[in-house]
């Protein structure tokens, strides 16, 4: 969402346009990380060179991991949104397990519920570091 020259000078991002059933969650999700990013409170400890060679990886990885779908064009997320989420989620210092319990993390499908306050967890935690 950030071009890795850019990555130091927080006044540019891209919401990213992908293609999978979980659309709304993603976007909700790099909504709340641009948001945080751009007012300077995300915690970036990779060097330039280091996200360069992450996002050159994620970048050609759709092409590789689905190379008969669409992402030689643009981030075909169908089976790898919950992984994308969990990244954001992890950048952002939230907790990537979102089920009540172990048993439900395993056998439970995420949805849309499983995501619902991300904001006003962020600010608990935004909150939390403050005090």
């Amino acid at each position: 969402m950030i071009p890795p020259s850019e990555i130091t000078s927080h006044n540019i991002a891209f919401a990213g346009m992908l293609l999978c059933a979980s659309t709304s969650l993603i976007a909700q999700t790099q909504a709340l990380w641009i948001a945080i990013y751009l007012n300077g409170k995300l915690d970036i400890s990779k060097s330039e060179e280091e996200i360069s060679k992450v996002t050159i990886l994620h970048s050609q990885f759709g092409k590789w991991r689905c190379p008969g779908g669409y992402g030689r064009r643009f981030p075909d997320f169908m089976f790898d949104a919950l992984a994308y989420l969990d990244m954001l989620l992890g950048d952002l210092g939230l907790k990537i397990h979102r089920k009540r319990s172990w048993w439900r993390e395993i056998f439970e499908a995420y949805g849309q519920e499983d995501y619902r306050g991300l904001i006003e967890e962020w600010k608990q935690k935004d909150e939390n570091k403050l005090a």
